[in-house]
Formats: C-alpha cells, structure tokens, sequence
C-alpha cells in the first residue's frame, strides 16, 4: 500500500504519446489520474505536459483561485454541529468552507516546475473503465526534467507494472 502521487496526463501529450488501454483500445481520458510511487510519493499532484525543452513535471500546487471556494452554509454548520458520528471532529464553522471539484483541475492551479527533476524512471498507471483489472501503465525516462523515452513495459531490471 503506502502513498502515491497523482499525475495528470495532458490531452496533447496523451495523444502524442497514444496513452490508450491495451485491452479495449480506448484513448485514456484527460481527466484520469495516473498514480505513482516512483517520485518519493507524499500525495502531492503533479500535470505532465509539454514545456521548453519537452514534455516535462509540474509540481501543482494546491488551489487557491477564490473564485472556487465556497463558504459552508448557516444550514451545513447547524446539520454539523447535530451529527455527533465522529465526536465533533468535523464540525464546520463559520468563514470555513471548500473548494469547487473545478479548483483542483490544472489550469486552475499554479504549476511549478520541477527544473532538471526528475532524472530517472517514473512509472505512472492508472486503470481503464472497460474492466477493473484493465490496468494501464507507461514508464517515461526523465533525463534533465524532460521525457526522453516512453515504454509499455517495464525498463530492464525495474519491476513490472501493477495488476
């Protein structure tokens, strides 16, 4: 088990890179999140697009844009204070609230790049609609921060894919 971060794939990146699942030959959605545990995994998110030099990580930031926050409701904190399941530990509170599912996509968010990091291995995967075993994965070779190589299978000597 233990963590893993999440990557986002860019559409045009997914095209070039023809990131499709290997048992129905559908294209991989945009929104799908890969995972990976090959970047010292601490849950943080990551879009994989292209930028100078080429297709490179990006280190997003969590949101911040207050155009998607919304501030709980007199209604969601009185509903709160009165459920008592976890003891009070979730209550929320006036000014508090969340952001939007929309905060969270990439163009909403700060991408920070990661310079000439990684320099290794990154194995992403994630899984296909068309079955719950229908994993699909890709390991990309980072040299300098930008992709150089992207296989199907594992390199030599790296462990397989998960499935």
């Amino acid at each position: 088990m233990g963590l893993f971060d999440a990557i986002r794939v860019s559409s045009d990146v997914a095209a070039e890179w023809k990131l499709e699942c290997p048992r129905c030959r559908r294209a991989v959605s945009a929104a799908a999140e890969w995972q990976t545990k090959s970047l010292d995994p601490a849950m943080c998110a990551y879009l994989l697009r292209h930028g100078e030099g080429g297709v490179r990580l990006y280190l997003l930031d969590p949101p911040d844009d207050r155009r998607f926050w919304r501030p709980w409701t007199r209604e969601e904190i009185e509903e709160s204070r009165r459920d008592r399941r976890f003891g009070g530990l979730w209550e929320k509170r006036e000014g508090e609230g969340e952001f939007l599912p929309e905060a969270y996509e990439p163009q909403h968010r700060r991408q920070r790049s990661l310079g000439e990091l990684p320099h290794q291995w990154v194995e992403i995967y994630t899984s296909c609609a068309c079955s719950r075993d229908a994993w699909i994965a890709r390991w990309i070779k980072f040299t300098d921060g930008a992709a150089t190589d992207v296989r199907q299978e594992a390199p030599c000597g790296l462990r397989d894919a998960p499935g």
